[in-house]
């Protein structure tokens, strides 16, 4: 997964849909993560089957995204509630967690996290590589991302 926390901050962590929810807890920020890696492959139309190029001809990478659910807390919390959708961050100090919840029908699932309790802003932004290949963070499909859940890198 191309994720890390700590001393290996992931570059591109960024940050989607921050809210608080009360009904879980007031001292929470819970937020999508988004992180994003070059395969080395060319982008392809899904459609037409044609590899997709820029505004200069150039081909654009194929890209694949890991989703997580991001929940700030202590430092973190008053600072995230100020994040808008896209901003890149660095993750400071953190830690991958994991709640085990029980379903409809007694099936029983395992909710992974990041808890985050100290970040900065990233001084890479996304928006700085977008005007390297002229595609947006989110332009993708629900077919490109991968979610940490299925193990894919």
């Amino acid at each position: 997964m191309s994720f890390n926390v700590g001393d290996s901050n992931s570059k591109y962590v960024s940050v989607f849909d921050p809210s608080i929810r009360l009904n879980f807890s007031d001292k929470v920020v819970f937020a999508v993560l988004r992180t994003r890696r070059k395969t080395g492959k060319p982008k392809v139309d899904k459609e037409t089957g044609e590899v997709m190029l820029d505004g200069q001809g150039k081909e654009i990478p194929e890209r694949k995204y890991n989703e997580w659910e991001g929940r700030f807390v202590g430092e973190a919390f008053e600072a995230a509630k100020g994040l808008k959708n896209g901003t890149s961050i660095d993750i400071i100090s953190g830690w991958f967690d994991k709640e085990e919840n029980e379903g409809r029908g007694g099936r029983k699932f395992v909710n992974h996290f990041v808890t985050i309790s100290k970040f900065a802003l990233s001084k890479t932004t996304a928006a700085a590589e977008v005007q390297d290949d002229e595609v947006p963070l989110d332009a993708y499909t629900p077919d490109d991302k991968l979610t940490a859940m299925n193990g894919d890198d």
